[in-house]
């Protein structure tokens, strides 16, 4: 290099380009190192991610009533609705509702609605065991018929009793109606106390008016054919009357009618479906795992030399041939393909549930079951300073010290720097001076 070709050079620049070529082997080794590890990072927290959202989808699997599912029919519309669930057993069941519950409804004849209570005295309602006492010294000034309705609903000790006033022919009823059906919740009302005045003896006579206008009466159902078990319940919705049947009950039949028949099935629609989003979210889960640990030259996956990540998804695979009982997948209406994926076989499930309707709770939900085999490969995973946890400590550690590394030659590389620019600068400076020196002998 010549001396003017020394001092024509920035010595920023000269230095720079020394430091670039000291350090670009190392920048190119951290980096790919950097690069690996930060990929494998990103791969375990995908990884993770995906096996979470396959134990949040085997989590609501084992609970899932819809793999028991009752398919429900009935012989005729407008008598009944029935809802069965997982428990009820299949099969035919004869209902003949003899009568639906009633809420008592009782009237009370007064002159209007006008009509100037007591000023004294109790009116009493009782029900079920239960009763209110109305003061009518309470009632304010002016209190009429509407006032006594209007208490009687407010009223914080009412023990189920609607109040309202009819209309008819110059004349005003006052309708005592239970807020509750059943044989249990009859109507009573009373006065009691009081000085004697014409308010009183009028109350007293409509008291003595009273008309029951609905009976209160329990349901019937006479359950059976030959020899039916009579069933009584206070309300026309019968709950664990018989396991796993919910019938609300709308219409009473007439004597000689012909029972209701109800049959209870396997609901294979809805079984067919929480199978399919088992079948999905097993096949999301191979193919995320199959692309974190492809190895293909043109696109390897981050984890493709990760024999552990390999071993889970074997260990996954495995849980479905093992069943229990010796069942078979294709019993359960499912098979595999070359590529490990599950597919629905829905002909095979069909036959299996007309055998043996319980196979998919047995072999899937109960304990041993492929849900809980699967939870407890995934488990030890997924738990606080799991498996997964571990590795990605580890993986960060490693990824931690390349960037300390990183840290140190940047440091190291900007003293290099530093001399070399010292260094230029003053060789430089040296240059100049020779020159400038030369020419006065020239």
């Amino acid at each position: 290099m010549s001396a003017s070709s020394i001092t024509s050079m920035d010595p920023t620049t000269l230095a720079q380009t020394m430091v670039n070529a000291e350090r670009t082997g190392m920048d190119t080794l951290l980096a790919n190192q950097k690069a690996k590890f930060q990929g494998q990072l990103d791969a375990v927290n995908k990884l993770k991610t995906q096996l979470t959202n396959f134990q949040t989808a085997l989590q609501n699997l084992t609970t899932n009533t819809a793999l028991q599912a009752r398919s429900v029919t009935t012989s005729s519309d407008g008598l009944a609705t029935v809802a069965a669930s997982s428990s009820a057993a299949p099969g035919t069941y004869s209902i003949f509702v003899q009568q639906l519950a009633q809420a008592q409804q009782l009237s009370y004849d007064f002159s209007s609605e006008t009509w100037t209570p007591p000023s004294d005295g109790t009116l009493t309602i009782r029900m079920n065991g239960k009763e209110m006492n109305l003061d009518l010294s309470t009632l304010p000034a002016g209190s009429d018929l509407r006032s006594v309705r209007d208490a009687i609903n407010k009223a914080s000790d009412n023990p189920g009793v609607q109040a309202t006033l009819v209309r008819t022919g110059g004349q005003v009823k006052l309708l005592l109606t239970s807020t509750k059906t059943g044989e249990a919740n009859q109507i009573s009302m009373s006065v009691s106390g009081g000085t004697a005045s014409t308010a009183m003896t009028e109350l007293q006579a409509a008291l003595g008016t009273r008309t029951e206008l609905s009976a209160a009466q329990d349901a019937k159902v006479q359950f059976g054919g030959t020899n039916p078990i009579t069933i009584s319940s206070s309300s026309n919705t019968l709950e664990n009357a018989i396991d796993g049947l919910t019938i609300n009950l709308t219409k009473a039949q007439n004597t000689g009618d012909q029972p209701l028949q109800v049959t209870i099935g396997q609901d294979s629609d809805a079984m067919k479906k929480a199978l399919q989003s088992f079948v999905d979210s097993y096949n999301t889960l191979v193919d995320g795992m199959n692309a974190l640990t492809s190895t293909s030259t043109d696109n390897p996956g981050a984890l493709a030399s990760d024999s552990t990540t390999r071993s889970l998804m074997n260990q996954l695979r495995s849980a479905l041939s093992n069943l229990p009982d010796g069942v078979t997948l294709s019993q359960l209406g499912l098979k595999t393909d070359r590529y490990g994926k599950l597919g629905l076989d829905e002909t095979g499930l069909n036959k299996t549930l007309a055998n043996n309707p319980d196979i998919i709770k047995t072999a899937l939900q109960d304990k041993g079951g492929v849900f809980d085999q699967m939870q407890s490969i995934l488990t030890p995973q997924l738990k606080y300073n799991g498996l997964l946890t571990s590795r990605t400590t580890n993986i960060q550690s490693s990824l931690d010290r390349v960037v300390d590394r990183q840290d140190q030659l940047d440091t190291r590389m900007e003293m290099v720097y530093n001399r070399y620019l010292s260094q230029f600068t003053a060789m430089q400076s040296l240059v100049t001076q020779m020159q400038q020196s030369s020419s006065l002998f020239g």
